[in-house]
Formats: structure tokens, C-alpha cells, sequence
């Protein structure tokens, strides 16, 4: 792993990216009120792989959870528990979430790059880093690292092709 200790951060959405319409459609929900029955096995399989991806270049992945699945998270246990039985590969980082700060920046108010940003505020030492949502509501900056997933469809190939690109240019340089 890297030699100082600080992971690549995968900072996740949840509606969009793993749980998904497609996964809800095929399997008969009408109103996709099972969240967690609409989770993606293939979405929850490109993350293992950029995860793997990344360890190969030295670098240890944990998450950051970005998603408004954050409110019902009090501490990284239950969040591991969910990700583990969903098979999500990579751990949650001890600051496991974002969270929730109402900044106003340029008439923007709580878009969820100030978030992210307000994170890595408080994580200097995080300098390898991703972002996986089907929002784009993050600053110009952000979007460089951005996997701008599908809302209806999460993870598609073409997705996941270009995270394996920038997860190589993050490591590599």
C-alpha cells in the first residue's frame, strides 16, 4: 500500500450509481421503495475492480459516502455492514461521510461539491481522490475527477472505462 498511509477516496453516491431503475424495472418493483433491493451487482463489481485497480498502483481505496444515504448513518459500522452485504470490496474511511453544511458559494447553495470540499478541507493529506454520481453539481475542479454515472442506469461500460483512466492518471501522475 502507500508508503504515507493516506487512501484514494472514493467519495459515493448511492441513488444512480448502485442503486439503479434498472435494477428496481427488472425486478418488478413499482416503486422502487426497496432501496436496498435495487442495488447493482455489476455497478457494486466496477467499484471492486477500480478498487483492485488502484491497490495495484500502492494505494489503499477507502469510501467516503456523499449520498443523502448519509443522514441514516451514524458511524462507519452499519455502513460497513450494508457495504459488505451488498459485496462492496473497499472500506469506509474513518470520516465516512460528508456532510450537510448549507454553504452558499456564487448563488449556489449546498450543491454537493461544497460538500465534497468541505471534506477535503478538513483531509489535507487526501490528494487522490474520485468522485461517482449521476449529479454534476460540483465545482470545475471536481468535475476533472468526476465518474458522472447514469441516473436510471448507474454504472454503464463506458463509465467504467473512464474511471479506469483517471484512477491510472491519479496514481501514475
Amino acid at each position: 500500500m502507500n508508503s504515507n498511509n493516506d487512501p484514494f477516496v472514493f467519495f459515493l453516491d448511492m441513488d444512480g450509481v448502485l442503486n439503479n431503475t434498472r435494477v428496481h424495472v427488472s425486478r418488478g418493483d413499482e416503486d422502487c421503495g426497496n432501496m436496498f433491493g435495487g442495488i447493482d451487482p455489476i455497478c457494486v463489481g466496477f467499484i471492486n475492480t477500480w478498487a483492485r485497480l488502484a491497490e495495484k498502483y500502492g494505494e489503499e481505496v477507502q469510501i467516503v459516502l456523499s449520498s443523502t444515504w448519509r443522514a441514516s448513518h451514524e458511524n462507519s459500522t452499519t455502513l460497513d455492514m450494508m457495504f459488505g452485504a451488498m459485496g462492496l470490496a473497499p472500506p469506509v474511511h474513518k470520516d465516512f461521510k460528508t456532510r450537510r453544511n448549507a454553504m452558499t458559494v456564487a448563488d449556489q447553495t449546498d450543491i454537493r461539491g461544497f460538500q465534497i470540499a468541505d471534506w477535503l478541507t478538513d483531509h489535507p493529506e487526501t490528494t487522490k481522490w474520485i468522485i461517482i454520481d449521476d449529479s454534476s453539481d460540483f465545482t470545475d475542479d471536481q468535475l476533472l475527477r468526476h465518474v458522472h454515472t447514469d441516473v436510471h442506469d448507474g454504472i454503464l461500460f463506458r463509465h467504467h472505462l473512464a474511471a479506469i483512466d483517471l484512477i491510472e492518471k491519479i496514481c501514475i501522475g
